[in-house]
């Protein structure tokens, strides 16, 4: 082996160090520059990226484009996320294997890519004693030959200089992750207006420096070297901005016209540039988010009229979870980390999944299925979420009486409380099908609603989220099979739990509401506790609930509807999210300064089955 392939194979494992950069080009960028750059980019024949790469570099020292580019990633970067096991389930254990700064900067030079176009990621030049990854690099961008396949040593190298990273030998420790959207990447775009915005604020500086100080006129009648002495005496007080002139003569200092003045001109230019750039890079043109109310939180949110902002975060976070899924996770097979089988997700796209599969079948459909088709449990679970068990063998007519004659014996009030029903009254879980009045089988599945209810939604939302505890991923229960998704993503407070189907349950209920309740329902949050469940895995935190006008109507609504009580006492409260049990401590510690008042202006009665009905008090 020669002394120069002995070199480079090995530097072959360590791309980030083999591939130096000479200098950095740090000259004033026009827009023929960005132009010529492009071109030679996208030669066919001998394409370069450093031209390009140094007109990014230029294009990040704008304030503007810096600061959106790490809005849109920090969006990201900030979310929790899940490794799953095979079977949907979550493992901590493997989940906590990605917790560290390695992994922070994989997922951000993922996220790089999209802005750069490309982005080869090295797995690490040194490892932990346990062939753990210690750090994450990325290989610098003006060495890659992205259609190549090529890192040069120097950016100007020549081609046969170069390592291919594609190389067998290559592919245990190096990911490339190129954005197929915008080859280029979207600073591309952004290129010509950060130059534009650049230009304007050094022509504005300018301005300021030419016309920004008062001008020292004198009239004076003196001539020859009197005159001479003057404006000497007047240059050593500014060198500029001065003029001696004839008592007669008139001075006048003329600007642009147009656009407002020449200032105003400036600023608008600068401004247009500037929205250029946000809606570009970030998809709208504010800096916090694109709706009116600034930053918001996105847990639980519904997929229904999402914003740019959300569908870009929601763009990078499935970017992410493809590379990390298609590309990382084999590596790291190599590498020991028990993730045979294994996915990773983040959080936001889990239970955002898990909404849509709760609401990808219908009610005739699922009629249709179960009375007709035989279904089984592995594709139903797939399908809908909905955890199920075997069907009833009884025939129809029989079955449907032994339901009717189950809710009969109920007709009175019972104590049956059981940790299923109380689960059920929260809302976390999927309405069921035991009550419909159709020649339907029943599918008998505890973790289905039992009975119908009436619950008072909290429609204020910012709020809500501002009083939530901070609580740490790794306390969530999250159990799909037991229908539990960690944080309650409809806050409610329950008036009565327990109903049994009835005809026109709806326009009953309206009238008794209307007479029950003349004006908006005040209640006030006053403690966070806890709600311990026997024989389960979980918590359910809480908040207290106080309100003679809400235990009022609880009693109207007992008085004059058939029902099955599942506590014997009445307990207010606003569900906050189901936690593993055992750390409701250190949540219920923290608690409210004082008493918090809300005022609920709707109900909602659901039938048991899905079928929900808002109500206006």
């Amino acid at each position: 082996m020669s002394k120069k392939t002995k070199k480079r194979a090995t530097a072959a494992h360590h791309l980030s160090a083999f591939a130096s950069v000479f200098q950095y080009g740090r000259d004033r960028v026009t827009i023929a520059d960005w132009m010529q750059a492009w071109r030679i980019a996208e030669s066919p024949v001998m394409p370069r990226t450093y031209p390009l790469m140094e007109v990014y570099d230029m294009v990040c020292i704008d304030a503007e484009v810096i600061t959106a580019i790490n809005n849109r990633k920090n969006k990201v970067l900030g979310e929790p996320f899940l490794v799953l096991d095979p079977d949907g389930n979550y493992q901590e254990v493997a989940t906590k294997k990605l917790r560290g700064s390695w992994f922070d900067d994989f997922i951000n030079a993922v996220l790089d890519a999209e802005f750069f176009g490309y982005s080869l990621i090295e797995i690490g030049q040194d490892l932990h004693d346990n062939y753990s990854i210690k750090e994450i690099n990325t290989v610098e961008r003006r060495n890659i030959i992205p259609s190549r396949k090529l890192v040069l040593p120097y950016p100007f190298s020549a081609y046969q200089e170069g390592i291919d990273f594609s190389a067998d030998y290559l592919k245990r420790w190096y990911i490339f992750c190129h954005s197929k959207r915008f080859p280029l990447g979207l600073l591309l775009y952004a290129a010509p207006y950060a130059i534009l915005s650049r230009d304007a604020l050094v022509k504005h500086a300018e301005f300021n420096r030419d016309y920004g100080k008062p001008y020292k006129i004198v009239h004076t009648d003196k001539e020859g070297e009197e005159r001479r002495e003057v404006l000497d005496a007047l240059l050593n007080v500014e060198e500029e901005l001065n003029g001696v002139f004839d008592i007669e003569e008139k001075v006048e200092v003329a600007f642009p016209s147009g656009g407002g003045g020449t200032v105003d001109t400036f600023d608008k230019m600068d401004e247009k540039a500037s929205k250029k750039l946000l809606k570009i890079i970030q998809g709208h043109v504010k800096l916090s988010n694109d709706t009116d109310g600034g930053a918001q939180t996105y847990m639980n949110k519904d997929s229904i009229a999402k914003t740019p902002s959300e569908e870009i975060r929601e763009y990078d976070m499935a970017r992410v979870e493809s590379v990390v899924n298609e590309e990382l996770f084999p590596r790291l097979l190599d590498f020991n980390y028990p993730f045979t089988g294994h996915s990773f997700i983040f959080l936001d796209t889990y239970l955002r999944e898990l909404q849509r599969q709760k609401k990808s079948i219908s009610e005739k459909a699922l009629e249709l299925a179960l009375s007709h088709f035989e279904v089984s449990t592995a594709e139903f679970e797939k399908a809908t979420g909905i955890k199920v068990k075997k069907k009833a063998t009884l025939p129809v007519d029989q079955n449907m009486k032994a339901v009717v004659k189950k809710n009969a014996e109920n007709d009175t009030n019972t104590n049956t409380a059981t940790d299923s029903e109380a689960n059920q009254e929260t809302g976390n879980q999927v309405d069921s099908t035991s009550n419909l009045d159709t020649n339907v089988e029943v599918a008998k599945n505890q973790d289905f609603f039992k009975y119908g209810s009436v619950t008072l939604p909290i429609r204020d939302k910012k709020l809500w989220a501002s009083l939530l505890p901070d609580i740490e991923v790794h306390d969530l229960y999250i159990c799909p099979k037991a229908g539990v998704y960690g944080y309650e993503d409809t806050p409610h407070i329950t008036a009565l739990y327990g109903l049994h189907a009835l005809p026109n349950a709806s326009k009953k209920l309206e009238a008794l509401l209307s007479a029950a309740t003349q004006k908006a329902l005040e209640v006030q949050l006053t403690a966070i506790s806890v709600f311990e469940q026997k024989d389960k895995d979980y918590e359910v935190l809480k908040f207290e609930v106080t309100s003679p006008a809400l235990v009022a109507l609880h009693e109207a609504l007992k008085a004059e509807l058939k029902h099955t009580l599942q506590y014997e006492t009445y307990q207010p409260h606003a569900t906050i999210a189901f936690i593993k049990k055992g750390t409701a401590k250190k949540y219920t510690l923290t608690q409210l300064e004082q008493p918090i008042k809300l005022s609920l202006s709707e109900a909602i009665y659901s039938d048991g089955r899905g079928n929900k009905t808002l109500i206006k008090l």
